[in-house]
């Protein structure tokens, strides 16, 4: 993923890529939309084997959906179910944090079994690259 930000906006931090894009809420939540209207964007902390980047630009994201998380799920579902309501998806690497840009909800994947389910949970949004 740190490939990518040779492409890509690189922000000092999470809190200053929320400011720069006016998003409303807290910058300390992962992944947060107003109540009822789905996601508007999402942060993936960079933790080895939690979310993945896959592809050469970065076209897909498999976000991991925290356990027990049905409100956060439901908001995701909105999403899934109207196609116009695309997601900021950013991500933590070494020079701060990565915009990977906007993305649709393509649906929720099961984690596999090597993807340390009872560590991060056994469900991830599957993200695809808006275009």
């Amino acid at each position: 993923c740190d490939d990518l930000s040779s492409s890509r906006p690189v922000f000092t931090n999470f809190r200053s890529a929320c400011q720069h894009y006016g998003f409303p809420g807290s910058h300390q939540i992962g992944s947060y939309g107003p109540k009822g209207q789905g996601i508007v964007r999402s942060y993936s902390n960079g933790l080895q084997n939690k979310d993945k980047v896959l592809g050469e630009d970065g076209d897909v994201v498999l976000y991991r959906l925290k356990k027990n998380n049905e409100s956060l799920r439901a908001q995701f579902l909105i999403n899934l179910n109207d196609k116009s309501r695309k997601v900021r998806v950013f991500r933590k690497v070494e020079k701060g944090v990565l915009d990977l840009g906007l993305f649709f909800v393509n649906g929720i994947v099961a984690a596999n079994k090597g993807d340390h389910v009872d560590q991060f949970g056994d469900e991830f949004i599957e993200f695809v690259r808006s275009v």
